[in-house]
């Protein structure tokens, strides 16, 4: 029997990517989330979403969330997730939608704020912390691969037949189109995809 709402948090990127198509197929409805947080690849994620979501016939169920949060790092900004995962705590709050789980596309490759520590501590305080008028909200995290390396994530996508999707993913951290339209080749997500033959 399928769950019932998810909010996976969908970059565009390839653990991003197995984790919304697995969630269609776990959930009675999906909403994925995608963040437009002044990041570098902006114009690549939103092409990579917008592709993907097309030929999985979910582009009308994408939000689209303008955060704005820009710092002067080439990677992003420090604490980026956490943040991120509350911002979608909050819109889920906003919009009523109790017992709705976000899900996150984290393995045990990533770094910084994807600890299973990390997911337990945000839980806990949006138990405490979010409420609503009418009830006790009940929005949880969830990282189903935090167990999983990139590798061990790449087959069980393989598995479920996604693979046909991952020529459609975007993970640089780069503006592709100061590469002729493609990844860098040299930043720390171009590395990881390299490494796991991607």
């Amino acid at each position: 029997m399928k769950r019932g709402i998810a909010y996976p948090l969908f970059s565009g990127g390839l653990d991003s990517t197995i984790l919304t198509l697995d969630a269609i197929n776990q959930y009675e409805e999906v909403k994925p989330i995608f963040f437009n947080r002044g990041q570098t690849a902006l114009y690549n994620e939103r092409k990579a979403v917008k592709n993907i979501s097309e030929k999985g016939s979910f582009n009308d169920k994408i939000i689209n969330l303008n955060v704005g949060l820009t710092w002067n790092r080439p990677d992003g900004f420090p604490c980026r997730n956490m943040i991120l995962m509350l911002i979608a705590a909050s819109y889920i709050e906003s919009n009523y939608d109790n017992y709705s789980t976000v899900l996150l596309g984290f393995n045990s490759d990533d770094t910084e704020d994807t600890s299973k520590e990390i997911i337990d501590i945000l839980n806990k305080g949006i138990s405490e912390g979010v409420r609503n008028n009418k009830e006790d909200a009940r929005i949880r995290f969830e990282a189903p691969y935090i167990d999983l390396t990139k590798m061990n994530l790449l087959d069980y996508g393989i598995s479920k037949g996604f693979n046909d999707y991952f020529e459609l993913t975007w993970s640089c951290w780069k503006d592709g189109r100061n590469f002729g339209d493609k990844p860098c080749g040299k930043c720390y997500a171009c590395e990881s995809r390299e490494k796991i033959g991607i």
